[in-house]
């Protein structure tokens, strides 16, 4: 029945989410969405996951202030881009909320063409590719 109500929990954050987007509000960051849920009684707060949350919410940051280059040939010629984000390699043990922080990362951000993906996953899309 727990995660029945976690589930519950977060599809109406997602939901939220959507319609303040949709009514012009403000997107809800990944680490405003994690301090409801402890505040909630949802999580307990870990000094670990917030640390990693801090660099996920620095990196929504980058990539939100993020432009990519043009395809057209002349607009390198009128100024230097910044290079893009680089992204995060999030590691630990089972069960410490890695994927959980991803989840808050992928659904705070505002980016409309986005997939998530696990990590083994990913890996295996990467051998599939390589074989």
């Amino acid at each position: 029945m727990h995660d029945v109500g976690l589930l519950y929990c977060h599809r109406l954050f997602e939901l939220v989410s959507k319609v303040k987007g949709f009514l012009g509000l403000k997107q809800l960051k990944p680490i405003e969405i994690y301090n409801q849920r402890i505040a909630n009684g949802d999580l307990t707060d870990d000094a670990d996951q917030r640390q990693i949350l801090q660099a996920l919410q620095d990196l929504a940051i980058a990539i939100e202030g993020y432009k990519p280059r043009s395809r057209f040939l002349m607009s390198g010629l009128f100024g230097v881009k910044a290079p893009p984000p680089k992204g995060l390699y999030i590691y630990g043990g089972v069960g410490r909320g890695k994927s959980m922080l991803m989840d808050l990362f992928f659904d705070a951000s505002p980016i409309k063409r986005k997939r998530r993906v696990h990590f083994h996953a990913f890996m295996q899309e990467v051998h599939d590719e390589m074989h």
